[in-house]
């Protein structure tokens, strides 16, 4: 991996405007929101597909590469294979990706790959695409950036000129005759809207009618993507979580090469985009794996020169050289390694940069898409969750899910969501990370006015390659791959598996379900997950608490606590469920709604989270 030093010191930022003086502190707390920040737009305005029509067809003879060549300068990678998909396939082109890449300053007029590449064009490869399908999409987007590639061989046959022609009116003709693409397939909308007619005005850049014609409504494409779909902080809707990869990429060689043909974004545009860098980054874990997604990011030269000079601050500057390995010394202070946006319900919570344990949360309306482990990632997919009163399943008038609470600091990151309906019920999940123990709580708590039969089920989806693993006589499940990865202890419910009650804790093949069940006007479900493999196969043990306030024991429906121990790690928690009251439990005075704390060496436990009403 080069040096900084040697990574070229002297690119302005291409996508970049120069930021306002009144830009404000990433790092900082307190950050402008934005006044519709509680809103999307739900309506916005029909943008119509790329229109390349008309008589005159685009002239081989005006291929230029130059652009696509100062994109790739350093690059270990070619730019289209940035991101590892995950899959086992292949596609044909990445080869000749890979082959243009180290071809790319060669003086040969033949190379095998473009040879290859002839084959294909000549063979109708192309012309069998379409715009409907990433997978063809993809393949476009890499036949333009081939050609752009290409154009350094300069053969002055009429056969090569025949062979670029075809397919450059295949590409055309794909593009100009394909109905439009949904929003809502991101990264689809995204190549064929943006980045393809991008990189095609890239590659005839000496054609500045054809530049009019494909860029200019691409970059207004683009501009009106920021405003509709992004967040101040660089954020996409919890629903597209899976894209974040893919489409920051995206995004990045498209503002590079609008730049490079005098189309720089706007600022506020420019801004957004060095946010999602630094999202990019957050989402970024252990391996390179990206959140939400089988995919990883190859650490590459090229593309931190790319991540570099398209974000001026200087945190983020830091951040990416230490995180792609440019330097290998302190860092000096980097940026807050957490974050949730209430607009876009999404966020991650991890222990630190250079930390395994991490915590991915996607909402879209009331399903909540999590995902969490430390070097192999243990939980992916959507918490199915089932409250019943008296047996009738609990609707929920809320449409999506509100922000209870949001908190961070050196000890702990807690999210808090709630739904509600209009029979006085309150549903609120709880999302906690505690950052130096790298453990992991999951709560639900079901809240209403009457006492009544409570019933609750959950279902943890595992990720790929992880299997849960039933303990023989008591209720902990381990979560492994060729060894323990984590372990999970459910805190409300009794230690051992045959209780003489209805609640049930059990790992089935791919997840973990829990079904607990309680007379009252309230309940709560908590599960502990240990993100510490080491930690996981030591002894542990959990005991349900007293709480008493007025010198009596309060029932549970009202508040309930917990102690759990793993290896010499000891927490107790506290949740509050009924009016605010002051209660105790283990020679601990509370006024609180949630209170979790470590003990110390002298047996007594520290807060290191409290929550007010």
């Amino acid at each position: 991996m080069p040096n900084l030093k040697d990574l070229p010191g002297d690119i302005e930022s291409p996508a970049v405007s120069k930021p306002n003086s009144d830009k404000k502190n990433k790092s900082g707390k307190n950050r402008k929101q934005r006044s519709d920040s509680k809103t999307e737009r739900n309506n916005p305005p029909t943008i119509a597909p790329v229109d390349v029509s008309g008589p005159v067809l685009l002239p081989a003879s005006s291929l230029r590469g130059k652009m696509l060549q100062d994109l790739i300068a350093k690059c270990d990678q070619h730019p289209l294979l940035w991101i590892e998909s995950g899959e086992d396939t292949e596609s044909k082109l990445d080869s000749l990706l890979r082959k243009a890449l180290k071809k790319q300053t060669t003086r040969d007029d033949k190379p095998k790959w473009v040879r290859r590449f002839a084959e294909l064009v000549e063979e109708g490869y192309f012309s069998e695409l379409s715009t409907q399908s990433i997978a063809d999409a993809r393949e476009l987007l890499a036949g333009v950036w081939l050609l752009g590639h290409a154009t350094r061989s300069r053969p002055n046959s009429n056969q090569a000129e025949g062979w670029r022609q075809r397919l450059l009116d295949d590409i055309v003709a794909i593009l100009d005759n394909e109905s439009s693409v949904s929003q809502e397939d991101p990264l689809l909308w995204m190549l064929t809207q943006v980045e393809i007619p991008v990189a095609l005005s890239a590659i005839m850049s000496s054609d500045p009618s054809t530049v009019q014609r494909m860029a200019g409504p691409a970059a207004k494409r683009l501009e009106e993507w920021f405003e509709q779909k992004v967040d101040e902080e660089g954020c996409l809707p919890g629903r597209f979580a899976n894209s974040i990869g893919s489409v920051t990429l995206s995004v990045l060689r498209s503002a590079n090469l609008l730049a490079a043909l005098k189309m720089e974004l706007s600022s506020r545009a420019a801004g957004q985009l060095d946010w999602m860098i630094r999202q990019l980054m957050l989402a970024t874990g252990a391996k390179s794996r990206v959140a939400f997604s089988e995919g990883r990011m190859r650490l590459d030269a090229g593309l931190a020169r790319l991540l570099i000079h398209s974000s001026p601050d200087k945190s983020d500057h830091r951040l990416i050289r230490h995180k792609f390995g440019i330097e290998k010394s302190k860092p000096g202070r980097l940026p807050d390694f957490c974050h949730y946006s209430e607009a876009q319900g999404y966020g991650i919570l991890r222990s630190g940069w250079d930390r395994a344990a991490r915590i991915g949360v996607a909402c879209d309306g009331q399903d909540v898409e999590i995902e969490f482990g430390g070097k192999k990632m243990l939980v992916r997919g959507k918490l199915e969750t089932l409250w019943s009163v008296n047996g009738k399943p609990v609707v929920w008038d809320d449409p999506a899910w509100t922000l209870n609470c949001w908190h961070e600091d050196k000890d702990v990151q807690y999210l808090e969501l709630e739904l509600k309906n209009e029979q006085g019920l309150t549903f609120q999940r709880q999302i906690m990370l505690l950052v130096q123990d790298e453990m992991m709580l999951l709560g639900d708590a079901l809240m209403g006015t009457a006492k009544n039969r409570l019933d609750y089920q959950l279902s943890i989806p595992m990720a790929s390659g992880i299997t849960a693993q039933q303990e023989t006589d008591t209720r902990e499940i381990y979560l492994r791959s060729e060894r323990i990865e984590s372990l999970a202890l459910p805190l409300t419910m009794g230690e051992w598996q045959y209780d003489h009650t209805d609640n049930r804790f059990t790992a089935h093949e791919n997840a973990i379900q829990m079904n607990q069940s309680s007379m009252g006007r309230s309940m709560y479900a908590a599960i502990a997950f240990d993100l510490k493999p080491g930690r996981s196969i030591q002894p542990r043990t959990w005991r349900q608490l007293s709480v008493g306030e007025n010198l009596e024991t309060v029932p549970p429906d009202i508040a309930t606590a917990a102690r759990f121990l793993v290896g010499r790690d000891h927490w107790v928690c506290y949740r509050n469920l009924a009016a605010i009251g002051n209660r105790t439990f283990m020679g601990c005075n509370v006024y609180h709604d949630f209170y979790i704390g470590r003990f110390d060496k002298e047996g007594m436990h520290q807060p290191q989270l409290m929550i007010e009403p």
